[in-house]
């Protein structure tokens, strides 16, 4: 018999449910669903992501948090755990327990073909209503790209950075992504699946 996740709770139940399980889930519009899309290569990305912009951040304002930190967007629609986000200025949390941040600058999800249609979609469309949220980038998994989404004079702009020598621009926390480094440990020969 498979896992049963919790339907139709609210915000706080979720949070109750969640704070006392190992894994992590996701709570979208009062449904419970268990979070997916890790493999080798999603990790090996994931740390030198953070290692990259850790490095160029450190001594700055902004802080780097993994994806062991949670994200709630105003209505309480969505509460999730994005691979990378990044806060310029002071970090603010839902309550003491300090484990749910409410205003992400940026936001970075490294695609999997279980999540890739969502993470494009109805995830971005609600991270959207986040009021601190400025940029959003995309980490394909199987070829070197980032697609990069920006707020530009109140519209979202969109940017691609395509194969190894290429970089890409955080404007709202000046960082510079250099896709050889986030794929360093990569093999792109070895097979995980198809690229989402």
């Amino acid at each position: 018999m498979g896992l049963t996740y919790p339907t139709a709770i609210s915000p706080r139940d979720y949070l109750a449910w969640e704070r006392a399980r190992e894994a992590k889930h996701e709570y979208r519009r009062g449904d419970v669903s268990p979070m997916m899309g890790f493999t080798p290569r999603h990790n090996l990305i994931s740390v030198s992501t953070l290692v990259c912009l850790h490095e160029q951040l450190r001594g700055s304002e902004s802080t780097v948090y993994t994806s062991q930190m949670r994200v709630k967007t105003p209505d309480a629609a969505l509460y999730t755990y994005p691979d990378v986000m990044i806060v310029s200025g002071r970090s603010e949390f839902e309550d003491e327990h300090t484990d749910t941040l409410l205003n992400p600058t940026v936001i970075i999800e490294i695609l999997s073909e279980a999540t890739a249609d969502y993470d494009r979609g109805e995830k971005f469309r609600l991270y959207q209503t986040i009021p601190s949220f400025q940029e959003y980038a995309l980490i394909a998994q199987h070829t070197p790209r980032i697609d990069h989404y920006f707020q530009q004079a109140n519209q979202w702009q969109h940017s691609r950075a395509i194969g190894l020598q290429a970089t890409l621009h955080l404007h709202h926390i000046d960082a510079i992504l250099e896709l050889s480094k986030f794929y360093e440990q990569v093999d792109f020969n070895s097979p995980e699946g198809t690229e989402p």
